[in-house]
């Protein structure tokens, strides 16, 4: 006997398998998408505030450093908030000593980099030419009040007192015996400096900078400035114990204060005008720019190992240079003459603010010298056409600077005219 199913039970068996499936699906894929603990939100250090550099002149310490443009992983930008500068007399254990137990000697603060530029919203279908978008408003100044900028050369200053020079015990281990500390044969301090960002986490601090605390050396005494035309030459007085010198060339007074410069700015650490230490006067500089002051100061030098400590800056009056040197005069003149007329030829003057030549005729025997050409002219050759046939003339040449200044007459020479 033949049974024959029905489609019922059949639909039932595949209805059963579709739930299965969906089943199976809803445990598997949770799993698949499963991410695994949470991880700790990336933190991002600056890099060093390098290179640091520090200088002593005087009872002051001058500390430079370069704002970081990156952190210390290479992306950009830094995440700075601000630089902090430490220092530390005495031994530090190790760099976490300068921040616990060191003197903060500067927080300079760092602002964040200018948003970019935001194309405006078309008022059509397609926005204008970006050098159509209107100009961000300025940044102020960098400063102490507005922050400074990614990059930017930084140069602090720490007075040199009795709290500078007051060397930090070494802390004592537990159980540990006091003892002396032994003396320094010259006392030292450190100094760093470190980028903190704006979750107040410390980057890795620049190299240590070590400056000597001995006093400096005496200054030098009466500097004065005297020039030429080709240079000018300063002088001074040598404190008896003075082995080296160095000169520097500082802003006229009414600008800036060549002895105490401002404790934070955007200046770099000047630099001698002397290429090394001079061992004693004259300096000669031969930039001489006429109009222009100049000012110097001059700094005794001590050099302790590999430490070099300057003295007080010794002031010298400033100089603006006037020129009243006048030119050489003119070399080798000729004269040739001709049918109507004489040519004169001379050699050209080398002066660099040479404004041109006067050329000056005598009618002999008994003429006086007149000027022939109103105003200096610039060629070396002039053609006297004003002459009477038979005639006899004497003739000189003299050089005219730019500052008005005439020089001596040239040779002086005879012609006629056919």
């Amino acid at each position: 006997m033949t049974h024959q199913t029905t489609g019922r039970p059949r639909r039932a068996s595949i209805a059963w398998r579709l739930a299965i499936v969906a089943a199976l699906a809803a445990v598997i894929a949770p799993a698949c998408g499963k991410k695994g603990p949470p991880r700790p939100p990336l933190v991002r250090l600056p890099a060093r505030p390098e290179p640091f550099e520090a200088r002593r002149q005087g009872q002051v310490v001058y500390l430079q450093f370069q704002v970081p443009a990156a952190n210390a992983d290479g992306t950009t930008p830094a995440d700075v908030e601000r630089v902090e500068v430490y220092g530390f007399t005495g031994q530090p254990a190790g760099t976490e000593d300068f921040f616990k137990r060191g003197t903060l000697v500067a927080s300079v603060p760092v602002r964040r980099p200018p948003e970019p530029v935001q194309a405006p919203k078309p008022k059509g279908k397609t926005p204008g030419r970006p050098e159509t978008w209107p100009a961000p408003p300025p940044r102020p100044a960098p400063s102490m009040q507005n922050g400074f900028d990614h990059g930017d050369v930084v140069v602090v200053a720490e007075a040199i007192g009795d709290a500078q020079l007051a060397e930090l015990p070494i802390p004592l281990k537990p159980g540990a015996a006091a003892a002396p500390a032994p003396k320094p044969s010259t006392p030292i301090r450190f100094y760093v400096a470190v980028g903190v960002n704006r979750k107040r986490q410390k980057g890795a601090a620049s190299g240590r900078q070590v400056v000597s605390l001995v006093p400096p050396p005496a200054a030098p005494a009466d500097p004065s400035v005297s020039y030429t035309e080709t240079a000018l030459t300063l002088t001074w007085t040598p404190a008896a114990e003075s082995a080296a010198f160095n000169v520097y060339e500082v802003p006229p007074p009414a600008t800036a204060d060549a002895k105490t410069p401002a404790p934070v700015a955007t200046w770099r650490l000047p630099a001698p005008v002397n290429a090394k230490p001079l061992a004693g006067p004259p300096f000669v500089d031969p930039r001489v720019s006429f109009g222009t002051p100049r000012c110097y100061v001059v700094r005794a030098v001590t050099t302790i190992g590999a430490q070099s400590i300057e003295s007080e800056a010794a002031t010298a009056p400033c100089v603006t240079p006037v020129d009243t040197f006048p030119p050489a005069a003119p070399a080798a003149l000729t004269a040739i003459g001709s049918a109507g007329a004489i040519g004169l030829i001379w050699e050209a003057n080398r002066e660099a603010d040479l404004a041109g030549y006067l050329v000056l005729r005598a009618q002999l025997p008994a003429g006086d010298f007149v000027p022939l050409t109103p105003a200096p002219i610039a060629q070396t050759t002039f053609n006297d056409t004003t002459v009477a046939a038979g005639a006899r003339y004497a003739y000189v040449v003299l050089a005219v600077d730019a500052a008005g200044n005439r020089g001596a007459r040239s040779n002086r020479v005879e012609e006629s005219a056919r």
